[in-house]
């Protein structure tokens, strides 16, 4: 008798199994996007699978390992020439990409049909090959292209391509510190949903730059970091002082705590530069040190921005602590201070530097040429000529023999602790004609 009764009870629930599957879907039940953006009460809110998510990204893919220990989740790229390894990085690490479609910068390029037709098909490449890649986030056209009412028409169509093909990942444009450029975008680019944002030392207005513009919706900090070499003093021959490692630490700090955190239209950002690079100094926007450099024997160690980061992502205190390290004097002269000094002569270089858990400190001394070729907006840099060789040291205090020829230099010292960790500093100076 108990086996008959639960046969009848597995026939009338396989019945009703049955029943079921053939019923008409759910209307109203909406699958989330993987990825999606949307202003609610002028707050904006960035959701992956239906979840909040703020992005703690990096502009670039150095070390992406030790990035995922400090608590980056995500990275940007500005081309797409390794996509598929930039992805497959991403999928290694537990990170997600802003993939970027670089874009020119030659307005006049957006009136040719045959460049038009050449980024529409670079575009449906992606779309075809990549949208559905589990660590895709956002897709980012053009970095720092002047949009306008002529050329923005074009962004909103590569836009519009997107969002009908791609209904989980959003679309950015990227521009530089500019309201024209946020209006245009507004104006005549409605198929964009986020606004990617560059700045430096102008960070400090951003928040009332898009109040007063006619863009109303999200935005991520793009690209940021130290003040650039545009917005700081300058030498009386035109050399711009590059912040210490220590003050840029300080930077780096104050912008995210007052300008990205806590602001309810900004869902993340992208610090730069998450590597080094060559721009007007081989320091200057770099968060790690140089590799591979003839007789410089620095590999790659974190600067104190690195530190800062990790702090401020994780809310804990940093693994490892980089030495701080203040401004260099040249026979106690300060930068700005600096007078000409005599060719070939010996100077008593002098930096600030400790060790915040009292490791042991090298110091690493060399002199630069003022940087002569220059890039711009980024581009390529070539390292500048060091002239006379590596000065190692165990002491803050160096003998240091200047130039024999005339001319515009700079003094800089590398001050590692042993643990993967560097602070730096330089300083402008000139000898004057005999």
């Amino acid at each position: 008798m108990l086996r008959k009764i639960n046969f009848l009870v597995f026939f009338i629930g396989l019945s009703i199994l049955s029943a079921c599957s053939q019923l008409p879907p759910d209307d109203n039940h909406v699958e989330e996007p993987v990825f999606s953006v949307k202003m609610e009460n002028d707050k904006a809110v960035f959701l992956h699978n239906g979840e909040p998510f703020f992005i703690n990204g990096v502009g670039g893919s150095y070390q992406l390992d030790k990035a995922a220990g400090y608590g980056v989740n995500a990275f940007r790229t500005w081309g797409i020439d390794n996509v598929g390894q930039d992805l497959t990085n991403a999928l290694q690490n537990n990170m997600y990409v802003m993939v970027g479609i670089w874009l020119s910068q030659n307005l006049a390029d957006y009136q040719k049909d045959s460049y038009k037709n050449a980024i529409r098909a670079q575009v449906q490449y992606l779309l075809d090959n990549y949208k559905e890649h589990p660590n895709l986030m956002i897709w980012a056209l053009g970095n720092e292209v002047r949009w306008n009412a002529a050329s923005a028409p074009f962004l909103n169509e590569l836009a519009t391509m997107i969002r009908e093909q791609d209904k989980n990942h959003p679309v950015c444009a990227v521009v530089l510190h500019s309201q024209d450029d946020v209006n245009a975008i507004a104006d005549y680019a409605p198929s964009v949903e986020i606004i990617g944002f560059n700045t430096y030392g102008g960070i400090s207005v951003m928040k009332n730059l898009f109040m007063n513009s006619r863009w109303k919706g999200p935005y991520i900090v793009s690209e940021w970091g130290p003040n650039g070499h545009w917005e700081v003093q300058k030498t009386a021959w035109g050399a711009p002082i590059e912040p210490t490692s220590a003050a840029k630490k300080q930077q780096y700090y104050n912008n995210y705590t007052q300008y990205i955190q806590n602001n309810d239209r900004c869902i993340g950002s992208f610090v730069f530069y998450w590597a080094q690079k060559q721009e007007r100094t081989p320091t200057w926007y770099s968060m790690f040190l140089e590799q591979n450099v003839a007789n410089l024997p620095v590999n790659g160690e974190a600067c104190p921005t690195v530190e800062v980061m990790e702090e401020l992502w994780t809310k804990r205190e940093a693994v490892e602590k980089a030495p701080v390290v203040d401004g260099i004097t040249m026979n106690g002269q300060a930068v700005m201070q600096t007078e000409g000094f005599a060719a070939g002569s010996t100077v008593s270089a002098i930096v600030n530097a400790s060790d915040p858990r009292g490791y042991a400190l090298v110091y690493y001394w060399e002199i630069l040429k003022e940087a002569t070729v220059l890039g711009e907006g980024g581009s390529y840099e070539p390292r500048p000529e060091r002239i006379g060789e590596i000065i190692t040291g165990s002491s803050n205090v160096q003998n240091i023999v200047l130039p024999s020829q005339a001319g515009n230099y700079r003094l800089f010292v590398y001050v590692l602790n042993g643990r993967g960790m560097a602070g730096t500093s330089n300083i402008p100076f000139q000898i004057t004609p005999r």
